[in-house]
C-alpha cells in the first residue's frame, strides 16, 4: 500500500448505515435539516440506542471529524467510538426546538491504516433535558484527513498525491466546505421552502466565496449547483485553484425561486487535489445585493484526459435524486409533508405509467445492495429497478400514510466492471394504488463482497 493510498475526505450518508440499534427513523421534515444525500436519522428515545458503519481509511492518518445535528429539549449525549473505543462526546440538548447545527466533534482524531467500525451511541442526556430522553438526530457525519502517518504535519494539497483512485461523480454537501470567506449561514427554516431543508447563503458582502479540496482527475467535469434565485442574489463564480472558469447569474426579476439548477462545464488540467470554489465577484446591475445561496452541488467527469481513467470503482455509490442523468416526465421538484414525511424530493410529472429517471454510475463486479429513500402515498407505483435496462428488483411505494420509508434490494449481480445505468421506471402499480407516481429522495449502491 502506497503511504497516501486511501480517501481524504469520508462523507458517511447518515441514514445508509451498515447496522443500527433502535435509531431507524428516516425523516425529512420541518423543523429537520436535510442534506444533499441523506435525510435526518431520529432514533428512539432509549439509552444505548446506536448507530455504525464500516470504512476503509486506507493508510490512515489524523483526522477532523464533523457532524450535522438537530438539537433540541430531548436529545441525548453522543458518545463517538472507533472500534469500540469511545473518542469523543457531544451533546445534543438545547434550550431552543429544533436547531440544525454543525459541530465539530474532535480535531487530529489518529486513525490506523485499514477498515475500521464507526460507531454513534447514545450513552447520557443533559440534566436539563426533557423527561430524561436519549433521543438522537443527526443529518451529517463526515471525516477529513489532515496528515499522514506517522507525519504530523498540516494538510497540504501535492499535485500527484492520488494513487489510482479517481472517482467520476463527486455529491457534495455545501456545508462540509474546506474554507469560507463570509459564507458560512446555515439556513434551516420550516417557514422557508428549501430544496434540501436547508441551504448554505453567505452575508451578502461582494467576493465572498466558499470552496472544497476534492480529489479530480485530469478531465472535463460538470459542475451541477442547486440553488436559489431572487432580486438579491449575485451572479456565481466557478472557480478551480482560484482561475474563473464559468459563471451564473442568481438574480431573478419574478423573486425567490428554490431548486434551480446551473451547470458549468470546467477543465481540469491535471490528477490531484484541486481547489473548487463559489465566489460572488460580481451582481447583475438589477440585483440589489451580492447574495449566494447554495443547496447542493455535484461534480460529474464527462471525459477523460489520456492514462486518467478510474482504475479502482468505489464499494459505496451514493446518487443525490436531484442530480440525475435524465428522465421521463419524472423531474418534479416537491417540497411538503407534515413534519414527518418528505421536506424535498423528485416527484415524477403525471400519474402516467411507465415515468423514468436514470443515473450513470461506476460499479465494479461482484454483488450490490440497493437502497432509496421514498415517501409512500395512496397513488404511488411500484418503482422497477432495472441495471441497464434490465429489471432486478421492485419496490412498491403504495401506502396509506404518507411517510418516509427506506427500501432495499440484495444480491445484485454485476458481471463488468465498468459504467453501468441505473434506472427507476414506474411500470406498474398495486391494486389498491389510485396512480403510478413516484418520488425519491437519495439512492446507494453498496458493494457486499
Amino acid at each position: 500500500m502506497s503511504p497516501d493510498a486511501g480517501p481524504w475526505f469520508i462523507d458517511l450518508n447518515v441514514w445508509a448505515a451498515d447496522a443500527n440499534f433502535n435509531w431507524d427513523n428516516d425523516i425529512v421534515g420541518t423543523p429537520y435539516a436535510f442534506s444533499g444525500l441523506s435525510s435526518s436519522v431520529l432514533g428512539h428515545a432509549l439509552q444505548w440506542t446506536s448507530r455504525t458503519w464500516w470504512r476503509d481509511f486506507g493508510s490512515g492518518g489524523l483526522y477532523d471529524v464533523e457532524i450535522v445535528q438537530t438539537t433540541d429539549f430531548d436529545i441525548g449525549i453522543y458518545s463517538f467510538r472507533i472500534d469500540d473505543v469511545e473518542f469523543a462526546r457531544v451533546d445534543g440538548y438545547s434550550g431552543s426546538t429544533g436547531l440544525n447545527v454543525r459541530t465539530q466533534v474532535i480535531s487530529g482524531l489518529r486513525i490506523s491504516a485499514g477498515r475500521h467500525r464507526l460507531s454513534i451511541v447514545m450513552v447520557d442526556h443533559n440534566a436539563s433535558g426533557t423527561g430524561g430522553l436519549y433521543f438522537p438526530c443527526l443529518q451529517g457525519l463526515y471525516f477529513r484527513r489532515t496528515a499522514f502517518l506517522p507525519s504530523a504535519a498540516t494538510f497540504a494539497l501535492p499535485p500527484t498525491r492520488m494513487s489510482g483512485f479517481h472517482p467520476r461523480a463527486i455529491d457534495i454537501i455545501p456545508l462540509f466546505s474546506t474554507g469560507n470567506t463570509n459564507w458560512d449561514n446555515l439556513l434551516a427554516s420550516g417557514t422557508t421552502a428549501m430544496p434540501n431543508g436547508y441551504d448554505m447563503y453567505s452575508t451578502g458582502a461582494q467576493n465572498a466565496s466558499r470552496w472544497w479540496d476534492l480529489e479530480l482527475a485530469a478531465g472535463q467535469w460538470d459542475v451541477d449547483v442547486l440553488h436559489y434565485i431572487s432580486v438579491q442574489e449575485g451572479i456565481y463564480s466557478v472557480q478551480l485553484d482560484g482561475i474563473t472558469l464559468g459563471s451564473f447569474d442568481g438574480y431573478n426579476a419574478g423573486g425567490t425561486v428554490a431548486g434551480v439548477r446551473n451547470i458549468v462545464r470546467i477543465t481540469v488540467p491535471s490528477t490531484g487535489v484541486h481547489r473548487l470554489a463559489l465566489t460572488m465577484l460580481s451582481k447583475n446591475a438589477s440585483s440589489s445585493n451580492y447574495y449566494g445561496e447554495i443547496c447542493s452541488l455535484q461534480l460529474r467527469q464527462v471525459s477523460a484526459m489520456p492514462a486518467t481513467r478510474q482504475t479502482i470503482t468505489p464499494y459505496i455509490v451514493n446518487m443525490s435524486s436531484f442530480f440525475s442523468a435524465g428522465n421521463t416526465t419524472w423531474d418534479h421538484f416537491s417540497i411538503g409533508g407534515d413534519g414527518w414525511a418528505y421536506q424535498a424530493e423528485i416527484q415524477s410529472d403525471s400519474s402516467t405509467q411507465n415515468n423514468a429517471r436514470w443515473w450513470y454510475v461506476g460499479l465494479s463486479a461482484g454483488t450490490w445492495n440497493f437502497s432509496m429513500i421514498h415517501s409512500t402515498n395512496s397513488n404511488r407505483g411500484i418503482y422497477s429497478v432495472q441495471l441497464d435496462d434490465v429489471t432486478i428488483g421492485t419496490i412498491d411505494g403504495y401506502g396509506g400514510d404518507v411517510k418516509n420509508v427506506r427500501s432495499t434490494l440484495t444480491g445484485i449481480a454485476v458481471s463488468t466492471t465498468g459504467k453501468h445505468k441505473l434506472s427507476l421506471v414506474m411500470a406498474s402499480k398495486n391494486g389498491s394504488s389510485a396512480g403510478y407516481y413516484g418520488t425519491m429522495t437519495a439512492l446507494q449502491m453498496r458493494r457486499t463482497n
